[in-house]
């Protein structure tokens, strides 16, 4: 079954399972993948255009985290811990929460909080409004932003042996 969606560059996308399309380089996310090996892939979100926002996945498709072997769950730990370290040293956020989806494929947002999403109806309390909010009040330099946001990240992440 095919899905269809806006990208953050106002493409429409069709996918069957999001997470294996990008693994499979069947679908390209915005900006380019950030990082992957055999076991995962990381890129930046290809809906929501919020600076700093990226999604760690495993390239197989599961759809939890008890599916996964020994030695892909500690990868996908290690990549994530990298990925916290990356946006706090390039200055992207000083904060990151991390979220665990278990809907279609597994994977892990790593979502950046900035100030603004402390303010009542944001934040991870409320992850759809802030998604919104970020859809809403995207402008060309946000974008741009974010897209500057994941050839840094990309630089980074070129430089470790993970």
């Amino acid at each position: 079954m095919s899905y269809y969606a806006k990208d953050i560059t106002g493409r429409t996308i069709e996918y069957d399972c999001m997470s294996c399309d990008i693994a499979s380089h069947k679908l390209v996310p915005p900006g380019g993948m950030i990082y992957e090996d055999d076991i995962v892939t990381l890129a930046g979100d290809v809906e929501v255009p919020l600076n700093g926002f990226i999604i760690l996945a495993p390239k197989r498709h599961v759809t939890s985290l008890e599916e996964l072997s020994r030695e892909e769950r500690y990868h996908m730990q290690d990549v994530l811990v990298e990925g916290i370290k990356a946006l706090k040293i390039l200055g992207i956020c000083e904060n990151v929460s991390i979220v665990q989806e278990q809907k279609h494929h597994l994977h892990v947002w790593l979502m950046p909080i900035y100030d603004w999403m402390k303010d009542d109806g944001c934040g991870v309390k409320n992850i759809r409004e802030t998604f919104n909010i970020a859809k809403c009040n995207a402008s060309k330099n946000g974008i741009f932003d974010v897209m500057y946001a994941i050839q840094r990240l990309k630089t980074y992440f070129s430089t470790l042996k993970i």
